[in-house]
């Protein structure tokens, strides 16, 4: 029997930019539909000389990119999360980064990460929800914490 755990509750909380990570100065995304996503990768550094065997390429891992979250959202014009006065699209703005916590369903730490968004895009269809995704670079580490109380 699998072990296999579902997505649903997942939650991305973006902190307010004041000096103290309590939970109280984080608020959580409005309305993800899909996300947080995210993605890392290490470098390939070629260090192929003269001398190596078999004529082949010789590689080692170079610096880690921590890549991005991506999330798509019901778009919620005037959401606090989400609008352009104090939400992710503020940020698109100011290119400002802030601290973000991943917060997986039943799990007792959380992923935190500094991020600015990179890339926003809106969907306004005559027929159906709209939407809005937000692309969030990472800068610097990714570590596990405790979540904030």
């Amino acid at each position: 029997m699998s072990n296999a755990t579902l997505g649903y509750g997942a939650k991305l909380l973006m902190h307010d930019g004041t000096a103290a990570y309590l939970l109280a100065n984080y608020a959580e995304i409005g309305e993800i539909s899909t996300g947080p996503d995210d993605d890392e990768s290490i470098s390939e550094v070629n260090v192929t000389n003269h001398q190596s065997p078999g004529r082949r390429l010789e590689k080692i891992a170079g610096l880690i990119d921590g890549g991005s979250i991506n999330i798509t959202c019901n778009y919620i014009p005037g959401d606090a999360t989400q609008d352009r006065a104090t939400g992710l699209q503020s940020l698109f703005a100011t290119g400002e980064v802030r601290r973000f916590l991943i917060i997986e369903p039943g799990n007792t730490q959380a992923i935190q990460v500094d991020c600015f968004v990179s890339s926003r895009a809106t969907t306004r269809p005559v027929e159906d929800k709209m939407e809005i995704s937000f692309n969030l670079t990472k800068t610097g580490n990714e570590t596990l914490v405790a979540i904030p109380t």
